[in-house]
């Protein structure tokens, strides 16, 4: 929120109703409702109340990712600024590259900013959905709880979601957190995008597609690949620079992730179904207890540099990312207490609380480290956090080696030739070609100049299926879009307000002129195409103007003609709903 409202503009004296509002908007305007389609249905207009001073409402900032970034959060934004403008906010966008709009991001340094949860496989385990981006232990700068909402009945059912490690019982447990968060809309959801990806078959052939976004570009996928063209080298087309990349203890976001996964090795990978498989540096695991796991390191494996790998380094790469911190792997690194290595390469890890989902989230996302690289970092080089190693030594033990980083422009990995599954990769060399568009990045697939890309949009995808050189899938969606709102400034820390918010997106429409009709309007953080955590019954926001403009009067809004006032003093109404009141 601004740090001061704008100067006042209007008193008490404008009495009368505003164009297009009249009558009564009827029950249930203050609780979500079912169903998405818009009703036309009239609302009174409230009259401006005559010991009560008003004021226009300023413009609110709204952090966007830019167009060449991610073209689907840009246009997602103007859609959702647009209808928001109907209600009479108005708007400071903040458009940022990839690097800024992070940094503000975790910053929290606007009012609204559309983002989502990323279509990776470990999220099918939904502890980032739901823990990681709205516990309380995350809001305020550099957590993952972009709201900054904060809620004690929340907090405790999921903490319980994380804890359970039965099953069913744990489903519930989500199915509740979706209702308190649907309740209280610190989120305006809005899509679940289809994943449309395409590769060239003149290339390589036989991928065996992952779940999820990254269907070909992982450890996993990658190995089911065959060379075609026999130059031995897959090219990535991408618009998306990862993000704080190389440095691993300061990375951010899903590219940088999946860019780590080829040159360090974790210690599980996961089938094409999103389910954890020994294929990583772990021989074997043992759930001994609920806070204790037992994981045996893969015999012979060796660094890039031709160190032995050692259950020492394991041991060393959790201590030392919980020593220092990283901010996006906060929540897996959160469970771990303490290791210790024991006989016959094993290291058990000793868990603070139960965590169902410590070996398919956390033992996927955090990979080893060497210990005889990162030892000391910080304080040879007189650096704060290990993260600021500006030229890190990428020594690691995965599957390919990076050996060339041009920001911006490519990254080049080389096969790992002492890596336990080397021989099964039928390639040679990986390159992240990064484009400044889609379109030419498709132009290169098409033409065999690059080998698979992803993220699409439904036209540059289309041309895809019409070319008789490429392969285009469409895999079912599990991210999810919204409108993320700052609860610590006005008006956003008013759930009325919010739900206003909800009510005045047109998922709808946003389904077709953004997505083509290839997405879903979303009510949940989790998408339905993960089955078994969504929760269908979660109240949907209804799209109606009218509904909208009741809310934000409930909660001591006046309209003026077309323009939004509200008191000078204005404070919330309602900050938080509980579910079982």
């Amino acid at each position: 929120m601004p740090s001061q409202r704008r100067k006042f503009l209007k008193q008490l004296g404008v009495v009368g109703t505003a164009a297009g509002l009249a009558g009564c908007s009827g029950e249930g305007q203050n609780t979500p409702a079912g169903g998405s389609t818009e009703t036309a249905t009239p609302v009174e207009t409230k009259t401006l109340e005559p010991d009560i001073e008003y004021e226009e409402v300023p413009e609110f900032s709204w952090l966007t990712l830019a167009r060449g970034d991610n073209p689907v959060y840009y246009e997602e934004a103007q859609q959702a600024q647009g209808m928001l403008e109907e209600l009479g906010f108005r708007f400071s966008e903040d458009v940022f590259e990839s690097g800024q709009w992070v940094d503000t991001l975790f910053a929290k340094e606007y009012d609204l900013a559309n983002i989502g949860w990323s279509n990776t496989v470990e999220r099918l385990f939904p502890y980032y959905n739901l823990y990681f981006s709205f516990h309380s232990q995350y809001a305020g700068e550099g957590g993952g709880n972009f709201m900054n909402w904060t809620s004690d009945e929340y907090d405790t059912a999921v903490e319980n979601f994380a804890s359970e490690m039965d099953d069913e019982a744990r489903q519930e447990l989500a199915f509740r957190c979706q209702e308190i968060i649907a309740q209280n809309a610190p989120v305006a959801m809005m899509t679940h995008p289809s994943s449309l990806i395409a590769h060239n078959t003149q290339e390589y052939s036989g991928w065996d597609p992952m779940v999820g976004e990254w269907a070909y570009f992982n450890p996993t996928t990658l190995k089911t690949g065959v060379d075609e063209a026999g130059d031995g080298t897959v090219i990535f087309a991408t618009t998306s620079p990862p993000e704080q990349y190389p440095n691993f203890m300061s990375h951010t976001g899903p590219a940088a992730v999946f860019l780590h996964k080829l040159n360090y090795d974790p210690l599980v990978q996961m089938d094409t179904e999103g389910q954890p498989i020994a294929e990583g540096a772990a021989q074997d695991w043992e759930i001994v207890d609920d806070t204790t796991i037992d994981v045996q390191l893969r015999e012979g494996m060796t660094w890039h540099d031709g160190e032995p790998v050692t259950p020492e380094d394991v041991k060393f790469t959790w201590d030392y990312a919980t020593e220092w911190g990283i901010p996006y792997l906060s929540s897996d690194l959160a469970p771990y207490e303490s290791s210790e290595v024991m006989s016959n390469n094993t290291i058990r890890f000793n868990l603070k609380n139960p965590f169902a989902g410590f070996v398919q989230v956390s033992l996927y996302r955090v990979p080893i480290l060497p210990q005889h690289i990162w030892d000391g970092v910080a304080e040879e080089n007189d650096l704060d956090h290990p993260g600021q190693w500006t030229d890190p030594d990428m020594t690691g033990s995965g599957p390919f080696m990076m050996t060339e980083y041009d920001p911006g422009n490519r990254i080049v990995f080389e096969k790992h030739e002492g890596h336990y599954h080397a021989e099964e990769y039928d390639m040679d060399q990986i390159v992240y070609n990064i484009y400044g568009s889609n379109s030419t990045a498709v132009g290169d697939l098409i033409n065999g100049d690059a080998t698979f890309s992803q993220g699409l949009g439904t036209i540059d995808w289309e041309r895809t299926q019409e070319s008789g050189n490429t392969e285009a899938i469409q895999n079912p969606s599990i991210q999810a879009n919204g409108v993320f709102m700052n609860t610590n400034n006005e008006p956003f820390n008013d759930v009325i307000v919010r739900r206003a918010v909800a009510h005045a997106i047109d998922r709808s429409l946003i389904v077709q002129t953004v997505h083509q009709g290839n997405a879903e309007p979303a009510k949940s953080p989790i998408a339905p195409a993960n089955e078994f955590y969504h929760n269908p019954d979660v109240p949907a926001y209804q799209h109606s103007l009218s509904r909208a403009q009741a809310l934000l009067q409930e909660s001591g809004f006046r309209y003026d003609g077309d323009t939004l006032l509200w008191p000078t003093d204005w404070e919330p109404n309602t900050e938080f709903v509980s579910v079982d009141s």
